[in-house]
């Protein structure tokens, strides 16, 4: 019966490893629109199969759609820098708009180059990633619409877009040397939000890639949503931080500042977050004045708007060789002082800590925390590994203040000896978790503080 219990529990911890495995490949796939090279780019991007086939209906009144001097590209083919760049050039300079669009030619970078035509809402003479509504690349005579390096290239402007641009769900673009057309289409996927996909289409010919171009913008599919902005001022997305169960996080700039914006699916979400934030800096600071213990930072919100929330400081991931005793001290002195205010935070774990430039810890991420733990909870708190065995797999449960010592701990003896088990780690710590278990602060600080290099 033993013999069958430690197989159970093996095979528990590798589907616990493998989830976090996939876990990780998952993120690193969402944040990926830097790269190297345009061509490794497509390529890799193809062989996770999330490269698709476009396939483009003719349209029979095609020239009608295209204005005069749209048409007459065709008879200016040729080198790109002679012949096509020159083109497109006057043309933007002449027409201004893509129906009641602006256009602009070389005004704009995305990553590390310029797509050659810009466009974007009327009155931005340059836009920045985020206010693209498409975008437009010249080639010359020889390109044949199918080389890997452009294909990447094209990939990678709407890629950043999107990056830009969370509210977004997808944004098109177009490649030509005034023979033919090459169109994207960059999307997010409908299950997973915060992963991309392309759809490209075959070599078109100029009259019927531009005017199928032209119609997606004219019927307002470009799926172009505003940045968001407060108080008039532009939140810039610099990067994206991850998808949590409540919200997605981005590193952002706003008023000259670094910021950090949480995007959640509801405003009720907002001001629940704003309101425990609220609460727990509250309970923080006045603990901070009266006693002389080293608190952690509580993130101070600057503002909302809609299912926007901006807070700051923003703070850095925590590294194994940096954690140090006085960060578990203030760690879990603050976790105490909450504690005995009447909140608990149920997501602890290092995904949620950050260090400071200064010195101190930031405690992020309150979005699962409660304050009347009278009733059940539904469980949407910390993850396996880390969750109390009370809790983990199980859909609902009481919450306590051991279960978010036991969520730090086990977080923290992740971070301090990665690749061991999960049973070999209780085994090697069994008198942190214990203490833990126990809900002994005092103690679960000295035991962590002893797990640190001298």
């Amino acid at each position: 019966m033993d013999e069958q219990r430690r197989k159970e529990n093996e095979q528990s911890e590798i589907q616990i490893q493998v989830r976090e495995l996939r876990k990780q490949v998952q993120q690193l796939k969402c944040q990926d629109s830097k790269a190297v090279s345009y061509s490794d780019y497509y390529n890799d991007k193809k062989s996770e199969n999330r490269v698709y086939h476009w396939q483009i209906e003719c349209i029979d009144n095609a020239e009608e759609l295209l204005p005069a001097t749209l048409l007459s590209a065709i008879n200016e083919t040729g080198s790109e820098t002679d012949a096509v760049k020159p083109f497109w050039e006057k043309f933007v300079k002449e027409e201004a708009n893509f129906h009641e669009l602006s256009a602009g030619y070389e005004v704009a970078k995305l990553g590390t180059k310029i797509p050659d035509i810009a466009i974007s809402p009327s009155n931005i003479a340059h836009p920045s990633s985020a206010e693209f509504v498409a975008y437009g690349d010249c080639k010359g005579s020889k390109w044949t619409g199918k080389s890997g390096d452009e294909l990447g290239q094209g990939m990678q402007y709407g890629h950043r877009i999107l990056d830009a641009s969370p509210l977004r769900s997808l944004v098109y673009g177009f490649f030509t040397n005034n023979s033919i057309v090459v169109l994207f289409k960059t999307q997010r996927n409908k299950s997973m939000s915060n992963m991309v996909e392309w759809y490209i289409s075959s070599p078109l010919t100029f009259i019927q890639g531009m005017a199928k171009f032209y119609q997606l913008l004219k019927e307002d599919e470009n799926g172009f949503v505003a940045p968001p902005s407060f108080d008039s001022k532009l939140l810039k997305i610099e990067k994206p931080l991850g998808k949590g169960s409540t919200c997605s996080a981005f590193w952002a700039t706003y008023d000259g500042s670094q910021v950090v914006a949480k995007l959640y699916n509801s405003r009720e979400s907002v001001e629940a977050e704003e309101k425990m934030l609220l609460k727990v800096s509250t309970i923080v600071n006045d603990a901070r004045t009266s006693s002389s213990k080293a608190l952690c930072q509580i993130p101070r919100v600057l503002g909302s708007e809609g299912c926007w929330l901006l807070v700051e400081p923003r703070g850095r991931r925590v590294r194994h060789q940096e954690i140090k005793p006085n960060h578990v001290e203030m760690l879990v002195s603050t976790i105490q002082t909450v504690h005995e205010g009447g909140i608990l935070h149920r997501d602890l774990r290092f995904a949620n800590i950050f260090l400071l430039d200064c010195g101190g810890v930031l405690l992020n991420d309150w979005g699962a925390s409660i304050q009347d733990r009278r009733y059940s909870q539904l469980i949407i708190g910390c993850p396996e590994p880390w969750a109390h065995p009370d809790l983990a797999g199980k859909e609902t449960g009481i919450p306590l203040p051991k279960h978010d010592l036991h969520s730090l701990t086990s977080s923290f003896l992740s971070l301090i000896a990665p690749g061991i088990a999960v049973a070999n780690q209780k085994e090697l710590f069994a008198s942190q978790l214990q203490a833990a278990e126990e809900c002994n602060y005092t103690q679960v600080c000295e035991r962590l503080s002893c797990c640190l290099p001298k």
